[in-house]
C-alpha cells in the first residue's frame, strides 16, 4: 500500500496496528482508530474545539460521557496531561469502570477524577462535556448493524434541551458522533452545544495533518 500512496489511515480492530504498520510503512501513516487503545485524531479535534470554547485547557476539569474504557478516552487523557488540565469527571454506563492504565496516566499527570452519577451533576462540576455515543459500533462485526436503541436511554445521561436551559447554559458541551439520544437533536439550538461546528473542524484538522504529512514525506 505504501508503493501505492503518498500516506496511510488505518483503522484496525487491533490495539497495535498503527504501529505495527508505521514499522514498515515507506509512507506516514496515521492512526484513525486502532483497537480499543487510542483515537489521536478525534481527541486532536474535540480539545482544539474546547480550547477555542474555554481560551486554554491548562486548569480545565472536563467531563466525560460515556464508556472509559474506549480508545478515544485513553487518546484523551493523554493529550489533556500535555495541556495541563487539572482533571476529569466521568459519567460512564452502568456497570461500566474506568480502566487502571486510564487511572495511572491520570495518576502520573497528576490530574484527579471522580465519577458522576448524572448530567445535571457533571454539568454542575466541571467546565465542558465531551460525550462519546452509548451504544458504539462493534468494529470487531463485519456486518452493518442498526443503531436504534432496544431501549430509552436513562434520563440520568440525556443532555436535552431542557437540562442545557436549567443547568449547563455556560458549560461548553461537543460530541464525538454519531451522536444517540444523549444528545438529541432539539439540543442543536443550545448556544454552547458545538456539534456540528465540530464536524466541520473535523475535516480541517485532518485536511491540515494530512498536509503537513505530505509535506514532510515529499521534501525527503
Amino acid at each position: 500500500m505504501g508503493s501505492y500512496t503518498d500516506v496511510l489511515v488505518l483503522r484496525h480492530t487491533d490495539d497495535d496496528a498503527a504501529h505495527r504498520a508505521a514499522a514498515v510503512s515507506p509512507v506516514p501513516v496515521v492512526s484513525a482508530g486502532t483497537g480499543d487503545r487510542e483515537h489521536p485524531t478525534q481527541a486532536m479535534l474535540d480539545l482544539w474545539v474546547l480550547r477555542s470554547k474555554l481560551d486554554g485547557l491548562a486548569g480545565v476539569t472536563l467531563g466525560y460521557v460515556g464508556d472509559p474504557a474506549c480508545r478515544y478516552a485513553r487518546s484523551l487523557v493523554y493529550a489533556l496531561a500535555e495541556f495541563g488540565a487539572a482533571g476529569v469527571v466521568f459519567l460512564p454506563p452502568d456497570g461500566a469502570t474506568v480502566p487502571d492504565d486510564v487511572r495511572s496516566t491520570l495518576a502520573r499527570a497528576g490530574m484527579s477524577w471522580r465519577t458522576a452519577g448524572s448530567a445535571t451533576e457533571l454539568l454542575r462540576n466541571v467546565d465542558a462535556v465531551t460525550i462519546i455515543p452509548f451504544e458504539l459500533s462493534d468494529f470487531h462485526e463485519s456486518a452493518v448493524r442498526s443503531h436504534a436503541r432496544s431501549a430509552r436511554l436513562d434520563e440520568r445521561f440525556v443532555f436535552d434541551q431542557a437540562l442545557l436551559r436549567r443547568t449547563g447554559t455556560g458549560v461548553p458541551v461537543i460530541h464525538t458522533g454519531p451522536r444517540g439520544p444523549e444528545l438529541p437533536p432539539e439540543a442543536d439550538d443550545a448556544p454552547n452545544v458545538h456539534y456540528f461546528e465540530g464536524v466541520a473542524k473535523g475535516v480541517f484538522l485532518r485536511a491540515a495533518l494530512m498536509a503537513e504529512l505530505l509535506a514532510a514525506h515529499l521534501r525527503r
